[in-house]
């Protein structure tokens, strides 16, 4: 048996085995199913025998996949474990903050925090800009702070405490020599009706982007999706703080003018938050004044 040290490999095993089914722990994982067949059978080689059998009711562990279920439960505990006393043992000898920012606000909290860098002294800051989905279980599990996002999406998730943030406006972009830029203003935005939203079709080749399910769209990768927008007739939705980024790869906006207004708010533990990280939580409700 080759050496095993891939430990992804034993978590997306634990939850095929506990989900009895493919489809139901790709969601889980938010990674393709093809993608954690993969993962199985890399597994399996690894151990040289075969994890689970398929029944009309769903997968089936083997008998040897019983004994590895349970001893891979308190490897990934152990480890755990271990993340969490490490992570106490550094915010002994530093100041370490950990935040968590939607798409759509990224640039305002990655301006906070160069702007608390220059405040205060040894400090690090990690800044992880995801999906709600992600940011939420790396902050389950310590990972982060805090989470800044959109209101209604940090509400649907269990947070200790929220507080508003700031408000984004909101607006329509589509490619510069779109069909409906030709439309006097006050008709452009109406006209959109006629073309595809840009969603989940326009994103499945991103590098390196585990995607859900359309029509939800959870883009790692703006970019990406500018650079298929510049050369398609769809059209997408930005806050105002993506619109320089936007216009850089040709896009523009629709109606000339915000159609909306996006709440933000900041989703945190009052009962974990560290002194570095309540300063920084007021500094950031302090700039958005």
């Amino acid at each position: 048996m080759g050496r095993f040290d891939d430990l992804r490999l034993l978590n997306n095993f634990v939850v095929v085995y506990k989900q009895e089914s493919i489809t139901g722990a790709s969601r889980l994982l938010n990674i393709s199913q093809p993608a954690l067949t993969r993962s199985i059978q890399s597994l399996e080689n690894e151990m040289g025998t075969l994890l689970f059998e398929r029944t009309p009711t769903g997968l089936k562990p083997t008998a040897f996949a019983e004994k590895l279920y349970r001893r891979a439960l308190k490897i990934i505990n152990e480890i755990d474990a271990i993340h969490g006393d490490l992570l106490d043992l550094a915010l002994q000898f530093r100041h370490l903050l950990n935040v968590g920012s939607g798409l759509g606000c990224w640039c305002s909290v990655a301006d906070a925090v160069i702007g608390f860098q220059g405040m205060v002294k040894d400090v690090s800051v990690n800044v992880r800009v995801s999906n709600a989905r992600d940011l939420v279980s790396i902050f389950e599990k310590g990972g982060l702070d805090m989470v800044v996002g959109k209101k209604r999406t940090v509400e649907s998730y269990e947070f200790g405490r929220i507080v508003p943030y700031k408000v984004n406006d909101l607006y329509y972009v589509v490619r510069c020599g779109h069909p409906v830029l030709e439309l006097p203003v006050d008709q452009q935005i109406a006209a959109l009706s006629g073309y595809p939203y840009a969603t989940y079709h326009l994103l499945q080749d991103s590098p390196g982007m585990n995607l859900p399910p359309s029509p939800s769209v959870r883009a790692n990768h703006h970019l990406f999706l500018f650079r298929v927008l510049a050369k398609s007739d769809n059209y997408f939705i930005l806050s105002h703080e993506m619109l320089d980024y936007a216009a850089m790869h040709g896009l523009c906006v629709v109606g000339g003018a915000s159609f909306a207004k996006d709440e933000l708010a900041i989703g945190y533990n009052p009962e974990s938050l560290s002194p570095i990280a309540k300063d920084f939580l007021q500094y950031l409700l302090d700039r958005a004044k």
